[in-house]
């Protein structure tokens, strides 16, 4: 067990290896990340390399990427210092598989309690184990007034829960609306709504971290979102990427690819894909017709050939049904910046999270 020492006269970080993770402070972060394939998931996760940052005078927000089983979209968890949020949460047919992973994030990250479980949509594979969570947690659950009727009237068609063979539970949600903020200790989420996907859709900004969570907006880097399901709307969707554009990301939290990290990588991606929506705004909104066509549970559409991107490319990769990937995303709200660790790779680099 190393001791504590104090910051040196350079002013460098000076981080303290102690054995016992259940005495480390709420400055402390996890700089390790834990995977295991689905069919695994009964075997227990490796304990975490704990460190403590010497000189840190802020809270520190972790950002935890839960990949999403089969349908499952992603769930994402924002830990503050004084709250947690749960960010979609995927369908009723895992949902006690993802309320677990979740209670361990938590309990792993000696994390605060979860008071709100925020939907960026309404769709089946998106919203439906929200129910189940927010008993769960006991945190009510946050959507878009848009979503609201048919969550609390049991809509099997713009939920799209019909597609998959299921019911998406009845449950009535807090409207928020767009600009909607929310401090969770240490920083404060912001809610901003995009339109396209569905006219409910929003996207969670986290501004101090320059870090956004876009829901089926942004798919994948290699995948555009789908706009020709129930409330879907092509223009409203261009309009919502030209907006999060002009917000200078660090890191974009896909739905279902790999997160995308580094302004400039970020740019990258959403130029093409506002690009694509423009083609198609000219052609009157109908998709290429070499392109396959996505099967009815499916939320984007899989370009061929496939995008030129350094990162997310579905149909190479199965990161969101193989694995459980332990991804934490550690910022310092006094450097305004991302804490590098052994497993994080600088802004600079543009390979895939999952190396």
């Amino acid at each position: 067990m190393f001791t504590r020492r104090p910051p040196s006269a350079t002013g460098k970080l000076v981080m303290t290896y102690i054995s016992r993770p259940k005495i480390l402070s709420r400055f402390t972060y996890r700089l390790n990340r834990h995977s295991y394939a689905c069919n695994q998931l009964s075997k227990p996760l490796p304990r975490p390399t704990s460190f403590q940052v010497g000189r840190c005078a802020a809270p520190v927000v972790r950002v935890i990427r839960l990949p999403g089983i089969h349908h499952d979209s992603v769930c994402t968890l924002i830990c503050g210092d004084s709250a947690t949020v749960i960010v979609d949460t995927g369908t009723t047919w895992y949902q006690l598989n993802i309320e677990e992973r979740i209670k361990a994030n938590l309990e792993k990250n000696d994390a605060a309690p979860v008071t709100a479980v925020i939907l960026t949509h309404r769709h089946y594979d998106t919203a439906a184990a929200a129910h189940h969570l927010s008993k769960s947690f006991d945190a009510p659950i946050m959507a878009h007034p848009d979503a609201n009727v048919p969550l609390s009237a049991n809509d099997q068609l713009t939920t799209w829960a019909s597609r998959f063979d299921s019911d998406t539970p009845h449950m009535v949600a807090v409207p928020i609306q767009d600009g909607w903020n929310y401090n969770i200790g240490g920083s404060e989420i912001v809610v901003l709504h995009t339109p396209g996907h569905t006219s409910c859709h929003l996207s969670v900004h986290i501004p101090t971290q320059k870090l956004l969570i876009a829901g089926d907006l942004i798919p994948a880097a290699g995948h555009p979102s789908r706009w020709d399901l129930p409330t879907g709307n092509i223009i409203e969707m261009r309009e919502s990427i030209q907006r999060i554009l002009k917000l200078e990301l660090g890191m974009l939290v896909t739905s279902r690819g790999d997160s995308i990290q580094g302004v400039v990588q970020i740019k990258t991606v959403l130029n093409q894909h506002r690009a694509f929506f423009e083609e198609r705004i000219a052609e009157k909104g109908i998709a290429p017709q070499h392109w396959p066509k996505p099967a009815q549970t499916c939320m984007y559409w899989t370009p061929e050939p496939p995008w030129s991107n350094k990162v997310g490319d579905l149909s190479q990769k199965s990161t969101e049904s193989n694995k459980d990937e332990y991804n934490e995303v550690v910022y310092s709200e006094s450097a305004n910046q991302q804490i590098a660790g052994p497993n994080r790779k600088s802004e600079d680099q543009y390979n895939d999270e999952s190396e």
